[in-house]
């Protein structure tokens, strides 16, 4: 694709932040957390999981994607987790980001998402709720 079409690039983008799997594994970490939001397991999934949310808040200080004007691979990645984290996270643990907590990830998420291509093939939250609940995943009481 590069070759095809090489401005704008949209390859990885130097010294952005290896959030990708980190952001994957420290939500499915937290949505799978033993007990409910009280427990010590869920405390501590949930402490790395908003250390990842405020390493990309702070990376994405003053850009509209993480490859800076215009998405990148990472973008490609980090979008659909953080969708399916929003949606999962909500439904499975009853938590969310706070209205004003971590506001750059909140503005950068509502961007991707304005975005026809996001609109285009975005799938429901429902769809997302069913593959996490295929998983195993379940709801706290």
């Amino acid at each position: 694709m590069e070759t095809a079409f090489p401005e704008p690039s949209v390859g990885t983008v130097a010294g952005s932040p290896d959030v990708a799997g980190s952001l994957l594994g420290s939500f499915k970490g937290f949505l799978n957390a033993e007990g409910d939001g009280n427990s010590k397991d869920s405390k501590e999934k949930e402490a790395k999981l908003r250390e990842v949310l405020s390493e990309l808040d702070a990376f994405l200080e003053g850009k509209e994607y993480i490859g800076g004007d215009h998405v990148c691979q990472t973008d490609f990645l980090v979008m659909p987790r953080l969708y399916h984290m929003m949606v999962a996270c909500k439904e499975f643990r009853g938590w969310e980001m706070a209205a004003g907590e971590y506001e750059n990830v909140q503005a950068y998420m509502e961007r991707f998402m304005a975005r026809d291509s996001w609109k285009n093939t975005a799938y429901s939250p429902e769809l997302v709720i069913k593959g996490w609940e295929r998983h195993g995943v379940k709801r706290i009481s």
